[in-house]
């Protein structure tokens, strides 16, 4: 979450991992939300409570669900399987094997992280936000197995080990943009073959920060 005093607005970053398993893939904000996660729990449940503190104390609140953010300075943690790009990147200029779970057609919704602050900057600055909770995404879907397409393509080929699914682990959608757009009149910029460009630019200049455990 992020509170910005001077503006007396409080901004909840929720994530798409509220709408958990829907029959379709194009999540609406209107969707009902059942997150098979405890992530996906807790940030429906911060979404909720926000809107509490918004109805009771009169507190300027706006909830903003990311989809999958990536882009420098990205840089994975252990035990994490939500950052494809990232860890693909990585993994590939290390040379090392590319895991990938369930058969890879599982897909997101890949959103550059420069999108995503611009997306809090409009929604912290415009008053219609007040009260809203909407997504922020490309409204593209994109298959794990793509993104490694891509990757290979400007890194080179390794090899790809597909393991099965983890339990909690969404099979993934994207973003109904309609409301992110009627609201902030704005909408993600980046395109995912350039984001991917950027990270593996960044990643090749820092290669001092690629964990050793990947």
């Amino acid at each position: 979450a992020a509170v910005y005093a001077d503006i007396e607005k409080f901004i909840f970053i929720s994530s798409a991992s509220v709408y958990g398993n829907p029959k379709r893939q194009r999540f609406k904000e209107t969707d009902p939300c059942f997150p098979i996660s405890n992530y996906g729990v807790a940030k429906l449940w911060g979404e909720q409570q926000v809107k509490v503190y918004g109805d009771l104390y009169g507190l300027n609140t706006t909830g903003v669900r990311f989809f999958s953010v990536y882009g420098t300075p990205q840089v994975p943690k252990e035990g994490s399987h939500s950052w494809a790009v990232a860890i693909f990147a990585m993994r590939a200029m290390k040379r090392t094997p590319i895991t990938v779970f369930g058969d890879g057609k599982q897909i997101r919704d890949f959103t550059h992280v420069s999108d995503i602050a611009e997306s809090v900057v409009r929604a912290m600055y415009t008053e219609r936000a007040n009260g809203q909770i909407f997504n922020c995404g490309r409204g593209k879907g994109t298959a794990i197995n793509e993104i490694v397409s891509k990757i290979c393509k400007y890194q080179g080929t390794v090899p790809v080990s597909f393991v099965p699914h983890p339990p909690g682990d969404p099979k993934g959608g994207f973003s109904d943009t309609n409301l992110m757009r009627e609201i902030l009149e704005w909408e993600p910029e980046v395109g995912l073959d350039n984001g991917i460009q950027e990270y593996l630019n960044w990643v090749d200049a820092n290669q001092h920060l690629i964990p050793t455990w990947l």
